[in-house]
């Protein structure tokens, strides 16, 4: 048989989605065994290091861990799902997911990775914020959104560009 081509498109959204993966479930793994850290009071600027030769983001686990922890250990979308206990924190097993992309850091003058623009997800809703189609993935960032204190959506406001809903729906297309 012949060999068809694939269209660069669609090429390109497989192999992101292989590509989000994996960082993912090792980042997901590192906040899970991390011990909760209380973060500075001052949105602080990015950090990088090296990895295999690439200029790569610092993120920080304990960072995560503590965020979890702050949610009481509970999907931030919806307070009534549950899954189950993670055997590495003891605690209902959530994830962390950066609202606002850390793929998006160079267009921020501070770091992503902070306490306001970390939320904790059910597996569930944390894989529909990846891999769902975009309406829906937009619905529930409505949704969220509704559901911020006016103290996160102030230290998002900070992060050196515009951070209101239409602008974090932009993220999600």
């Amino acid at each position: 048989g012949r060999v068809k081509t694939i269209d660069p498109r669609k090429f390109t959204k497989i192999d992101e989605y292989f590509t989000d993966y994996e960082p993912d479930y090792d980042y997901q793994r590192r906040v899970q065994q991390a011990t909760p850290q209380v973060p500075s009071e001052t949105v602080q600027k990015p950090k990088y290091g090296e990895q295999q030769g690439h200029r790569k983001l610092i993120t920080r686990p304990g960072l995560a861990a503590y965020c979890l922890a702050q949610a009481g250990y509970r999907c931030e979308a919806n307070i009534s799902h549950t899954t189950f206990t993670s055997k590495a924190s003891g605690n209902n097993y959530v994830e962390a997911h950066h609202l606002i992309p850390l793929k998006y850091q160079p267009k921020f003058e501070f770091a992503l990775d902070n306490q306001s623009n970390i939320i904790a997800l059910c597996p569930n809703c944390h894989r529909l914020l990846h891999h769902a189609m975009t309406n829906e993935k937009r619905n529930y960032i409505r949704k969220l959104f509704s559901k911020f204190s006016n103290k996160r959506r102030s230290t998002l406001k900070n992060l050196g560009r515009e951070t209101t809903l239409k602008y974090v729906l932009e993220y999600y297309s």
